[in-house]
């Protein structure tokens, strides 16, 4: 079933979202601007409670997935771009979720080693964050 009315919602608390390098401060390598924005549920043994409280049926769905660590909605800005990339860990997964694709999707994707992935509303990419990767 196609639910959005949860990440929709949290729109209204963008101007209050940090920029993930400053969640992150390893991730400004990455990007330092506050063009890619996080709204973090848990991460790392943290827990944001109000956010929790704003996505009560996305946090019941990803409780339910055994292992999860960091769970979190991401927004890119228009023209936002990652350079390329890899995790500092082997083994680290990464699931992307594409919830509200709003522009031309042959203008968005991520790649992964030689492997292009173009975002589509409700498709899952899953990969290991140690491969190189760019979005």
């Amino acid at each position: 079933m196609r639910s959005v009315a949860e990440p929709q919602g949290t729109r209204e608390h963008k101007p209050r979202q940090p920029a993930f390098h400053e969640l992150a401060a390893d991730a400004s390598v990455v990007s330092n601007d506050r063009r890619w924005k996080s709204f973090v549920l848990a991460g790392d043994g943290f827990r944001s409670y109000s956010n929790i409280r704003l996505c009560p049926e996305t946090w019941r769905i990803y409780q339910s997935i055994p292992g999860l660590i960091t769970v979190l909605l991401s927004t890119f800005e228009p023209g936002k771009h990652l350079p390329a990339h890899r995790g500092p860990y082997n083994g680290v997964l990464r699931l992307h979720l594409g919830l509200i694709v709003r522009e031309s999707r042959e203008r968005l994707g991520i790649r992964v080693g030689n492997q292009i992935y173009r975002w589509r509303e409700e498709e899952v990419v899953i990969f290991d964050d140690a491969y190189d990767h760019a979005a």
